[in-house]
């Protein structure tokens, strides 16, 4: 059963997400985050099940699951669930029903940190109304362990019943496997650890002060959404601290052979980053009447003590996490008016890139590495010898903005996105461009709409490699190979193009989506004259939106139709999108070499034009803050006035 813990507190997620019907309105008992201790790395509550089912049965997504059209595949997603969800019921002897069967008011599940090199994973459930299903669930998770040869044995705590079910060690186990239960004051608890349990029993009768609800930065998490949302009660809640996360999920991963390379996580935790004490959030469903989905989130990061300067809030490359408020960011007239996403900020560009210098000696390994790539693209004989410093990046300004859109049949290489950075100096670096360019033997120049624009052929060439050890994937490496072969099956190479136009520097994926760029803007079809931009503008207007440091908008039904085509067609692991990308990271095995495979078989899906129906625009702004940012952001349903 190889990574059969962690594929348990996966599935473990899965289920109390999925919980539905069948419950009454929530009672006052203790509240979740006050039972869990404050080494809890990662934590989902849904605070009231009765009314998270209600409010999304109203929302269009959720109309969406219920359409006749999307019954196959729902029935097979269930399917799909259930096989999945057997290691769940191997290890405690639950499953998803069960779970279901019994919910009456909260239902949450935390990934618990409780030592060094441990991991625990905690379902707690408010079982109001539901004590009879609660002792029969209980028989029945009794009879599973023991048919399964496990040691039963009592622990009475604060007057309640803890029973503990300690399973035959297996191959990949680091020590033997348990499965706990309790039930008291209406809170019915599973976990696999004995002592993370007890724990919980004994913050029943008094409170500890290691409670999850008064570590600092989920308290503040917490309080700055709550003060966002003011009456409007969530229907679920979140709290993630990433660094710690990382070390409870590698905790819980059985053991394996050591992978060569560095080891992302310690790198950027070292590098700063580690600021980031917490991401969380709120989310409403069909909320005020007006939104499919509301959602607030905050990542709180307060300022480091012992930073350089007072412009400094953090240290080392943490440094480059420097993003101003200022202005409302509306998409630029450049800006084509059919894409699929838009996105702007403000960023410090010249001061980030002299804070990721430590970052990128440490990934390379050696000390002045960074300063050598620059001396080296300076004093190369054959390369463009410019000051990457001073003729580059010195010519930038404080705004990015992406863009993306795609093209039609849909395949892994569909997506385009387009990268835009104002500069300063627009002539100079219009003269950097095409001293870089006209030094690289794969970049051929055009002219176009009076712009020069580079196309730069993606030909294969030897590059020394770089291995990453993260978690559960290697981001730097995954992806690269299946670009290339893909891109050998359609017979031709990508072709993406640089151009400076408009003030700004653009790099493009794709040469023709340049293109379009520069032929749009001259016609003035323009994004932010478009009527569902408009209509996401108003209602942030409405919010009363402050000083924002990024504003970000989606036509979902466009932005999503890649990604739903190729999970239709079981390609999803070829995609070269951003998103393609990040899944293959996240859910590949760590071998480059090895396309993965689809983790959820779309083949039943409807066809897409059946699912756009329900899917609306969006939007979400971000401000800076002095302990960090706050995002605001929000779907309409697809027919808002």
């Amino acid at each position: 059963m190889v990574r059969s813990r962690l594929q348990l507190r996966v599935w473990g997620l899965g289920a109390l997400l999925v919980l539905a019907g069948g419950v009454g309105p929530a009672v006052a008992v203790q509240p979740s985050d006050m039972l869990l201790p404050d080494t809890t790395r990662g934590y989902v509550s849904m605070p009231d099940m009765a009314a998270l089912q209600v409010h999304w049965n109203a929302t269009q997504l959720g109309q969406l699951m219920q359409d006749p059209a999307m019954e196959p595949f729902v029935a097979d997603l269930g399917r799909q669930l259930r096989q999945k969800a057997t290691r769940l019921h191997q290890t405690l002897g639950l499953t998803l029903d069960d779970l279901r069967n019994v919910a009456g008011g909260e239902a949450s599940l935390a990934l618990v940190e409780p030592a060094a090199g441990q991991a625990a994973v905690v379902a707690l459930v408010d079982v109001t109304g539901h004590l009879d299903r609660v002792q029969e669930l209980l028989d029945k998770v009794d009879r599973h362990l023991q048919e399964r040869q496990a040691q039963a044995q009592t622990q009475e705590i604060n007057g309640a019943a803890l029973k503990v079910y300690t399973l035959p060690k297996e191959a990949d186990d680091r020590q033997p496997r348990e499965a706990v239960f309790f039930l008291h004051e209406d809170m019915f608890c599973g976990s696999d650890n004995r002592a993370v349990a007890a724990a919980i029993l004994g913050r029943f009768a008094q409170s500890t002060g290691d409670q999850l609800a008064t570590q600092p930065a989920y308290r503040a998490i917490m309080t700055r959404c709550q003060a966002e949302a003011g009456p409007l009660a969530a229907d679920l809640r979140w709290f993630l601290d990433p660094f710690g996360f990382v070390d409870a999920v590698r905790a819980a991963r059985p053991p394996a052979p050591k992978k060569k390379g560095k080891d992302l996580a310690k790198i950027f935790a070292a590098q700063g980053f580690s600021a980031i004490q917490g991401i969380g959030g709120y989310v409403h469903l069909c909320a005020d009447d007006q939104y499919e989905l509301l959602h607030r989130t905050m990542i709180y990061a307060p300022a480091v003590p012992g930073s350089k300067d007072t412009n400094d809030k953090y240290v080392l490359a943490a440094r480059m996490l420097n993003f101003p408020n200022g202005g409302t960011l509306a998409p630029a007239h450049w800006v084509p008016r059919e894409v699929a996403f838009y996105a702007s900020l403000n960023w410090e560009v010249q001061r980030a890139f002299d804070a990721s210098e430590t970052l990128v000696d440490a990934l390379i390994g050696q000390d002045g590495a960074f300063q050598d790539i620059l001396d080296g693209i300076r004093e190369d004989q054959v390369g463009p010898q410019i000051d990457l410093r001073s003729q580059l990046v010195g010519h930038l300004g404080q705004r990015a903005t992406i863009i993306t859109d795609y093209i039609l049949p849909i395949t892994p290489q569909s997506e385009r996105w387009m990268l835009a950075i104002e500069t300063t100096d627009p002539t100079e670096l219009i003269r950097t461009v095409n001293r870089t360019m006209e030094s690289d033997p794969n970049a051929k120049r055009r002219e176009f709409e009076g712009h020069v624009v580079w196309e730069i052929s993606d030909e294969e060439i030897d590059l020394p490699e770089l291995t990453i050890e993260a978690p559960v994937f290697d981001p730097l490496l995954v992806g690269a190979d299946e670009a290339r072969s893909s891109s050998k099956e359609n017979g031709s190479l990508p072709s993406s193009a640089v151009c400076v136009a408009f003030n700004q520097l653009l790099v493009a994926s794709h040469f023709d989506f340049l293109v379009k760029v520069l032929v749009e803007a001259s016609e003035h079809e323009m994004l932010a004259s478009s009527l569902d931009y408009q209509m996401v503008m108003q209602r942030f207007d409405q919010m009363g939106a402050g000083q924002i440091c990024a504003r970000l908008f989606s036509r979902t039904d466009e932005n999503y139709r890649p990604t739903y085509e190729l999970i239709r067609t079981g390609r999803m692991p070829e995609s070269e999108s951003l998103l393609g990308k990040l899944l293959n990271a996240l859910l590949g095995e760590g071998d480059e070499d090895v396309l993965r495979p689809q983790r959820i078989d779309g083949s039943k899906l409807p066809d897409f034009e059946m699912v756009r129906r329900y899917l609306g625009p969006a939007g979400i702004t971000v401000g800076s803050e002095e302990d960090g940012w706050v995002a605001t952001g929000f779907m309409l349903s697809k027919q808002a006035p």
